[in-house]
């Protein structure tokens, strides 16, 4: 269980403030989608894929106060608080460093840059290829589920591609 909580406090410490439980969810979903062992479940929502295990762990760091969760203009922010870092430097100092996710810092960066849309939309087309979905099916099915954010559809692959090099 520690090795869990660890692979997430590094995640919010790398990642820094994050806007929105969408963007969180959308955000650790893509990050494991990469090959990151987060050892999450994932099931699909209306907004994407969704983890209420990943919901239940950021509660209960929100409760222990590794976390913090603060409403601010209509949204929910999440950032690591002090005593999360603090439990950081005891794990590090133990040496329980190998199980970091390592996400490289520009992969972090690509993922802050893009709206909480369109990381719904990366998020949906990366859970239905899971599922074996390609080419034109999975072009209509995206359309089935978000039509809304079909003019970002060839960004989307462009982006995704560009993730995975």
């Amino acid at each position: 269980m520690i090795e869990y909580r660890y692979r997430l406090l590094r995640l919010f410490e790398a990642i820094g403030e994050i806007n929105g439980r969408k963007r969180l969810q959308k955000m650790f979903f893509i990050i494991q989608s990469l090959g990151y062992d987060l050892d999450l479940d994932y099931t699909y929502h209306n907004y994407g894929p969704y983890s209420s295990q990943l919901q239940a762990e950021v509660d209960f760091q929100i409760q222990e106060k590794l976390i913090n969760e603060e409403f601010i203009s209509n949204t929910y922010v999440y950032k690591l608080q002090d005593e999360g870092k603090q439990l950081l430097q005891k794990l590090y100092d133990n040496g329980l460093t190998g199980f970091s996710p390592n996400v490289p810092e520009n992969v972090i960066e690509k993922l802050r840059s893009q709206e909480t849309k369109f990381l719904e939309l990366v998020s949906t087309i990366i859970y239905l290829r899971d599922f074996g979905f390609e080419g034109e099916s999975l072009k209509g099915k995206v359309d089935d589920l978000k039509p809304h954010l079909m003019e970002y559809y060839p960004d989307a692959l462009e982006f995704i591609d560009d993730l995975r090099q």
